[in-house]
């Protein structure tokens, strides 16, 4: 009887229990054994190839990791759709073109070649490289003439097949892992072995592969399934993330979610009690104005009364004056011509009022221009702290919220990094006022007109 071990591990499966890996297959290289060790699928050394130096280098499975195609060695016997077998001349591409294309050759403009000791991927040409698939030192995992998914391989770019005097087992240029790259090198007693992973972990229940016998399926340690005699394989993996972890990510999305509707109400409240302060304020400067101005038309009233009964006196000394013909003054008359020097004199402080009206007046004026000022600015600033800012602003703080989360460190560096985004707001606000207050008060005293005291 053959038995899928309870804990959903890929090691420990029997030669009937593996999908066996055919030319033109894609595999995953892989140089961690284990599965759940939080690097994400297939572990924390996973090939990738750098799209930079398009060289193959090895991070944590949870990122971007790249299929790999086989295809058969040009001008050999194997033909897409046979198995790959062991000691077999193999050909890796990252394209996926199966023939010889026009601009850059066989399998396409991503074909595996040795470059400086590293597996570098450039177009293929006329030859492309070739790489022997060897056995690792103690057997492959499933024990079969061909590359099964899941099985330990060897590549080696020179062709010996078995131990050197010089360089060890599968000779001079054996691939291994090297730090978070690899390189060729010397195979020695025990050269390095990879896995063979699949593209995704259900890919083995998608193919033609069969088992004999009675199978007992579990998934994520629950018994599933009883299958007898012969059929398709049935591979299961625990789901990442579960169930549960999504639960768990969507209640703290939530939660966030509402700490923003909260963050941003209270930013909406302390906007409008601003605002009405502010427009308190411009009605407190109107209503000083318009008395202002009621003032100014008295006293331009009691000027034009003045000036008026002024002229009529003036007009009665000139006819008393044209009447009679010049004699010595008469004590009347003299009292007259005083009169006459006081009309002069009123009429002197009489201009000098009106001046002081007008300069009134102008300040008046500036009050005005400076209202209308304000009120322009504070409705430019409002439509940019309600509408444009605050968008900005929560676009920033999504992104801001979904790299913390994504970013590899602690949790509590997470943690301040959290509570920085979200009290940025209470931060910025009163700088934003200040340097509002600031501005105002220096474009006020730049477009004011000066008042002569």
């Amino acid at each position: 009887m053959t038995k899928y071990n309870k804990q959903n591990k890929l090691e420990g499966f029997v030669t009937d229990n593996r999908c066996k890996v055919r030319y033109g297959d894609q595999i995953i290289i892989d140089s961690d054994s284990t599965e759940s060790n939080g690097c994400g699928r297939y572990g924390c050394r996973v090939g990738i190839v750098d799209d930079t130096h398009r060289i193959m280098v090895f991070t944590h499975g949870r990122y971007n990791v790249t299929p790999i195609y086989i295809r058969p060695a040009v001008g050999s016997s194997r033909k897409t759709g046979d198995y790959v077998y062991w000691n077999d001349r193999i050909v890796l591409a990252q394209t996926s073109s199966a023939g010889k294309t026009d601009n850059c050759g066989w399998y396409g403009c991503r074909v595996a070649d040795m470059v400086d000791r590293a597996l570098k991927f450039n177009h293929g040409g006329d030859a492309p490289k070739t790489f022997y698939l060897r056995q690792p030192v103690g057997g492959s995992g499933s024990g079969g003439s061909s590359l099964q998914y899941h099985d330990k391989f060897v590549l080696a770019e020179t062709k010996n097949s078995g131990n050197t005097s010089n360089c060890g087992i599968y000779g001079c240029r054996v691939y291994k892992m090297s730090g978070s790259g690899g390189s060729f090198s010397h195979g020695k007693s025990d050269p390095y072995a990879f896995y063979a992973r699949p593209t995704d972990p259900d890919n083995d229940m998608k193919r033609d592969c069969g088992f004999n016998g009675e199978t007992l399926i579990y998934n994520n340690g629950k018994y599933q399934n009883k299958v007898s005699g012969s059929g398709t394989n049935a591979l299961y993996e625990t789901p990442s993330p579960t169930k549960s972890e999504l639960d768990t990510k969507k209640s703290e999305l939530d939660n966030k979610k509402k700490k923003l509707n909260k963050l941003k109400n209270t930013w909406e409240v302390n906007y409008e009690n601003n605002q009405k302060g502010l427009n308190k304020e411009i009605q407190s400067d109107k209503s000083t104005m318009n008395n202002n101005k009621s003032t100014n038309k008295a006293i331009i009233n009691n000027y034009n009364d003045e000036k008026k009964e002024q002229k009529e006196k003036s007009n009665d000394i000139q006819n008393t004056m044209d009447t009679y013909d010049f004699e010595p003054f008469t004590q009347k008359e003299l009292n007259n011509i005083e009169d006459i020097r006081e009309i002069h004199t009123v009429n002197s402080q009489t201009a000098e009022i009106k001046q002081e009206i007008n300069k009134k007046q102008q300040t008046k004026m500036t009050y005005e221009h400076k209202s209308h000022y304000q009120k322009d600015e504070m409705e430019k600033y409002r439509f940019l702290n309600q509408y444009v800012l605050v968008f900005i602003y929560y676009v920033l703080a999504c992104i801001g919220v979904f790299y913390i989360f994504n970013f590899d460190t602690t949790i509590s560096r997470k943690l301040i990094y959290f509570v920085l985004l979200f009290t940025f707001p209470f931060i910025i606000y009163p700088i934003e006022k200040g340097l509002y207050y600031i501005y105002n008060y220096l474009t006020s005293f730049i477009i004011a007109e000066p008042h002569d005291q």
